[in-house]
Parts: C-alpha cells; sequence; structure tokens
C-alpha cells in the first residue's frame, strides 16, 4: 500500500527566551496512514488570542484542528 502524506503548517512554541513572538508557523509533512484523529483546535486559538500570542501575519479567523498521530516507537 502507498503512503499518502498531508503537508501543513504547524504552531510551534518558540523555546528562545530572546524571541520576540511566542509562537510561530512551521510545515511539516504527516502520513496520514498515522493520523488517528482530527479535531478542531478552538481551545488551543482562545489560549492564543487571550494571552496575546497569536503568530503574526496569522488571520485570527481561521479555524485551527488539533492532529493526534499514532506513535511510530520513534523519538
Amino acid at each position: 500500500m502507498a503512503s499518502r502524506f498531508l503537508v501543513t503548517t504547524e504552531i510551534r512554541q518558540n523555546k528562545s527566551s530572546s524571541a520576540k513572538q511566542q509562537y510561530y508557523l512551521s510545515q511539516i509533512v504527516l502520513n496520514v496512514d498515522n493520523i488517528i484523529s482530527m479535531r478542531e483546535g478552538d481551545e488551543f486559538k482562545r489560549k492564543l488570542i487571550e494571552s496575546d500570542a497569536w503568530p503574526e501575519g496569522l488571520d485570527q479567523r481561521l479555524g485551527l484542528t488539533k492532529v493526534l498521530l499514532r506513535s511510530s516507537g520513534y523519538a
């Protein structure tokens, strides 16, 4: 069976103490065979907006999705 992939954008936390933005955007590739579920990410969106941490340049009308992946056993 051939693997299928999904290219999407992830909101990542910036761990650098000198960073101006707390979160930033990163493009990722997911193997759809490893996706267990996809749900609306309203709670995370609310947290970002309330803490004024919404990534710069990202429209706040955008919907977020939480993706749960199957563990591959790799670190």
